[in-house]
Parts: structure tokens; sequence; C-alpha cells
């Protein structure tokens, strides 16, 4: 006979009559790993192992009994998600694998894994005091990952979905009043960035949408703008972090900066821009080429990947003094600081999302309207504004009783006199 080729699977007969096949699976760390597959009869085993060829040509994971939760998740990160989410995504995943789901699991074999592992992880994280959205977002992750290994046929059933998540209360929003936004619009006059708060309070841009857009995306003549990319900064992997030290290069180096699908299908959107933004737009274009010509040599064409392949991109419209991108943490530290100078309460920079909602909600735009203005999924997402939305809809009765009331008294006074004759 001739000698069975490497990865091709052994099957003999034990002993005691069972068929036994066995795969090799190469080296994990650091130590052979094999698959046995038992049964009655040859032809079972032999079934079996095909199966199980089959799935390691076609990249699927073949696992062994001792597999542990922890071991799958690392796989399938790289071989499921990595290439069908955003960059920024991909790295939010596998931090909670490295800090939560993988030390949490690494014990458990998946094989083995149960509702009642996942609920001890649960009230685990919650007793450690991480709040219920991030330990809903752990519950999230591990339930896409294990929906996964169930089409696989790798466990029999979804353990994360057998155990319910933590109960997330949704917040009210919490936006600037109409007086705060005109008070905030009013200090920021004459800074250099006052037309990206000025976009992001008129238009509702996501942070990342607002400072990855460029000038070819912005039509002064019709007055409109396009959102087509998000801008991400991704920290650099160990690998690349190392040898940016070694090699001298500073840290802020290491980071990659991407223009990335913004975060829903309904976010690539055009939306006619307001006389004020369309204003702050222009004055912002004329401040920056006077930069341009002042910085001269010194002027940056940063290189960022476009739909993962790198890409110079010499026109972005938000770029600092030399024309490098700027990052989020330092547009929500300025934004901040200019609240403090303005004498308002301290908010995040998406409140101004918030608060272009609100402004559209209590001026009566139709609720389809502001769904489309601002890129939401679905027209519900109104029902977090129902106190300013419940404030408008007064506003609205109480105008008609102005209108309508002496009206409405002299019917109710006629019709008084009919019941009493």
């Amino acid at each position: 006979m001739a000698k069975r080729g490497q990865n091709e699977g052994s099957i003999y007969q034990r002993q005691d009559g069972r068929w036994v096949a066995v795969l090799n699976l190469g080296w994990q760390n650091g130590k052979r790993t094999r698959k046995s597959f038992y049964g009655e009869t040859r032809k079972d085993v032999q079934e079996q192992l095909t199966r199980a060829l089959s799935d390691q040509q076609n990249g699927l994971p073949v696992t062994t009994d001792r597999q542990t939760v922890t071991q799958y998740l690392t796989w399938w990160l790289e071989n499921s998600v990595r290439n069908t989410v955003r960059p920024r995504t991909m790295e939010s995943y596998a931090e909670l694998v490295r800090l939560h789901l993988g030390p949490a699991f690494e014990k458990v074999q998946l094989c083995k894994l149960g509702p009642q592992h996942v609920r001890q992880m649960i009230n685990e994280k919650l007793a450690a005091g991480f709040s219920t959205r991030r330990v809903q977002y752990m519950h999230a992750v591990l339930r896409s990952a294990l929906n996964s290994a169930l089409r696989d046929s790798l466990v029999q059933r979804n353990a994360a979905s057998l155990a319910k998540a933590p109960r997330v209360i949704a917040q009210e929003v919490k936006p600037l009043t109409p007086t705060e936004a005109r008070l905030f619009l009013e200090t920021i006059k004459g800074h250099r960035l006052e037309s990206l708060f000025t976009v992001a309070v008129s238009l509702g841009l996501r942070q990342g949408e607002a400072l990855g857009l460029r000038w070819r995306d912005i039509d002064f003549e019709a007055g409109s703008l396009r959102i087509r990319y998000a801008l991400q900064r991704l920290k650099a992997s160990t690998a690349e972090s190392r040898k940016n030290r070694v090699n001298g290069v500073k840290s802020v180096t290491e980071s990659a900066f991407h223009l990335v699908e913004p975060k829903t299908r309904q976010s690539r959107r055009t939306v006619a821009l307001p006389h004020v933004t369309l204003a702050a737009l222009a004055e912002h274009k004329n401040g920056q080429q006077r930069e341009k010509e002042l910085a001269s040599s010194a002027w940056h064409t940063p290189v960022l990947r476009v739909d993962d392949k790198p890409e110079p991109i010499d026109d972005l419209v938000f770029v600092n003094s030399v024309g490098n991108p700027y990052d989020a943490p330092t547009i929500t530290h300025l934004f901040q600081s200019l609240l403090t100078v303005a004498g308002i309460e301290r908010h995040r920079f998406h409140s101004l999302r918030h608060t272009a909602a609100t402004l559209l909600a209590v001026q009566g735009v139709h609720p389809r309207a502001i769904q489309g203005a601002l890129g939401w999924e679905n027209i519900a997402m109104l029902n977090r504004y129902s106190h300013f939305v419940e404030e408008s809809r007064r506003a609205v009765a109480t105008a008609m009783d102005s209108i309508l009331s002496p009206v409405a008294v002299n019917v109710a006074v006629n019709s008084q006199d009919r019941k009493a004759n």
C-alpha cells in the first residue's frame, strides 16, 4: 500500500474493535495537535475524516476536543472578522477578546461551553464595575463568534444566545439647547476650526464623518455636501510599535489614519448646506490656502489608507497648520475647552449631532427628513428626543390656541346656551 500523504489523515482499528481516524492539524502553541474521530465501522470514521479534510482545505476550523473558546475566538478574529468589518471595529473586537473574553474562557473547551459559563462571565464583569453597556458589547461579540461556530457545526448550540445580556437603559440624549448652540457659535467666531463645529451643529455629522470630509465632497455652487468616508485613527500592531521604537520613530506615528466606509449604508448621503455653513466653509477654505502658502515646503500631504490601500490625500477639509489630519481625542479636548470658555457645561463632541437633530425636531421638520439628513438607519432614533419633540408639540398647540381661542370660547358658550334651552 502506498504511504499516506501528509495531512491526509490515517485510519486504523483498535483492539476493542472500534475504528479511529486521526487528522494532523499541525502545530498550535508549540504542540502538535491532532483530531480523532471514532466509529463502529471504517465507513463511519472515513466519512468524518473526509468532511474534516474538506473543511480544512476550505479554510474552516477543524476543532479538537481540547480546543478552548479562547483559541477559537483568536481564529475567528483573523479568519471571519478581519476582512468583513471596518478597521476600528476589528480593533475593538480584538481588544475585547484580549482583555476580557479570552481570559474568561481560556480554560473552557469550545464543545463544552454552556450558558452558565456565559452568565458567570457577565456577573463577574458587572461585579468588577464595568458598565452594563460595556458588558452587553462583550456578550454581543461572543454571540457573534458562536454563531459562526454554530454555522460551521463546531458547537451544537449558541451558549451566548441562551444567556441573557444585561439590560441597558437608554439614556435621554443631552444636546445643547438652542440658546447654548447660538452662544457656542458666537464664542468660537474667528477660531481656526469654527467651520468644523459649525458643520457639526448644523448638519449633525459624526465626528469621523466631519474629519473625513474632502474638498471634492463639497459643491459650493449647488450648496451641497456628500458624506462618503469617515476618518479613523488605528493603533499600530505590537510588532509595528516595537519596530518604530527601535528605529527611533516618535510615538505619534504608531498609528495609521484610515478613510473608511461610514457607519451604515444610510450614512452615505448628500445634504444641503445652510447658508451659515456654506459661508463658514468658504472662509475656512480661503484660510487653509493662506496657511499652505505660508508653510510652503513644510506643508504635508498625508498618506491615508483608503479602502485599505495607501493613498496621498491632499484635500482634507480639516487639517492642522501643516496639513496633517486631526484625531478624535484632539478635537474632543478642544471642543470641551471651548465650551468652558463659553460657560457651557461639559458635553461630548457627539452632543453636537444630538443638537442638530433636536434643532430640526423643535422646528417641526418631518421625521423622515431628519432621518435622511443625519443618516439614521431607522426613524425610531427620533424617540430618543421625545422630551424635545413633546415640547415642540405643545408649542404648536399653544400657537393654535392663540389663534382660535376666541372662536373656541364662543363655541363653548353657544353650546351651553343650547343645552339650557
